[in-house]
């Protein structure tokens, strides 16, 4: 069975219902889109049983639905001011918006619903999705720290990704790899600075690498900063690493658009500040290693640093330092005693 990369049910950890019938999941429904949503079971003995699990992070809310039986939603009443993009791990459901069908979401398919929409959700016999909702505002956001113009425009993305798009099949993996972590009990996304790194990883690949209307400002020529600015950059990278950092907050400590800041590291480093980031984490996490507490582990340390996947981890410090980080850990261990 495709599975799409997710492992079990997404984010069971985190249960907000539990075999619920029509209302629970109708009030659920309603809170989450914060407007009436009307519910309609298929017809048939089955009685219609609703599992969901959420979670609600700094840039984004993520639902997991297992619903037994078909289902229309009718709703929310007014237009969603989010983007919402929908994977059907099992089952298959589509959408309309005014009463057209849009897009379609199936092992092979991601939907996608654009802000400011008037949608409904149709949703087959004992199906299992994952839904991702971005705010609107924290999209303008982004697009205002990265171009340094606000976009006024309508935000429209393609309503359906085919994952053989060598980059949608990449947006997927990303996404299903941060929810399988996110669901791990004592897991790396414990971690504020590997959480918020994620989260800015995906809003990166969304804005810059799916097709949307969006597209040309973010292509769009800019300034170039100078070197001396691309230092100031790196100076308050390397002073921050140990925190939560996204790059809004880069941005406006350094008075550049996010556009400038990666395009001037491009030009003048040849790799981009996130990078850089990366390469200034590993390093603090190697000198932990070589001196680290006695309950200190490579996982701890891993997370504690910001790195959201330990076998990409140890892949990059092996690769910096000619050994694993295991290896460093153990002999640091041995000449403590």
């Amino acid at each position: 069975m495709e599975t799409l990369g997710f492992a079990g049910t997404p984010l069971s950890q985190f249960p907000v219902l539990q075999k619920a019938g029509v209302e629970g999941t109708r009030r659920f429904l309603t809170d989450v889109f914060e407007q009436k949503v009307v519910i309609e079971p298929g017809k048939g003995e089955r009685p219609f049983i609703a599992h969901s699990y959420a979670r609600n992070l700094s840039k984004m809310t993520i639902i997991s639905n297992c619903f037994t039986k078909e289902i229309a939603t009718g709703g929310p009443e007014g237009a969603l001011g989010k983007l919402a993009f929908q994977f059907c791990i099992r089952g298959s459901l589509f959408c309309t918006i005014n009463g057209t069908r849009v897009s379609r979401a199936d092992h092979s398919r991601v939907s996608v619903l654009s802000p400011n929409q008037k949608v409904e959700y149709y949703s087959g016999d004992d199906t299992l999705s994952v839904v991702c909702f971005l705010d609107e505002s924290k999209l303008r956001d982004f697009l205002f720290d990265w171009s340094g113009e606000k976009f006024t425009e309508k935000i429209l993305f393609k309503p359906e990704l085919n994952l053989q798009s060598p980059k949608v099949s990449s947006f997927v993996a990303i996404f299903s790899n941060f929810i399988n972590e996110l669901n791990r009990k004592n897991g790396m996304l414990d971690s504020p600075v590997a959480q918020e790194s994620f989260q800015q990883a995906l809003y990166s690949f969304i804005l810059l690498e799916l097709p949307s209307s969006i597209s040309k400002i973010m292509e769009k020529q800019t300034r170039f900063a100078s070197l001396q600015e691309v230092r100031k950059v790196e100076e308050f990278l390397e002073a921050n690493a140990g925190n939560p950092l996204d790059m809004k907050t880069v941005a406006l400590a350094t008075g550049h658009s996010l556009r400038s800041i990666y395009r001037s590291f491009q030009r003048e480093r040849g790799y981009t500040p996130s990078e850089f980031l990366r390469k200034v984490r590993l390093e603090n996490a190697r000198q932990r290693l070589l001196c680290p507490a006695p309950d200190d582990s490579v996982t701890r340390i891993a997370y504690e640093f910001g790195f959201a996947h330990l076998g990409r981890f140890a892949g990059l410090y092996k690769k910096a330092y000619g050994e694993s980080p295991g290896d460093t850990i153990k002999a640091s261990m041995r000449h403590r005693r």
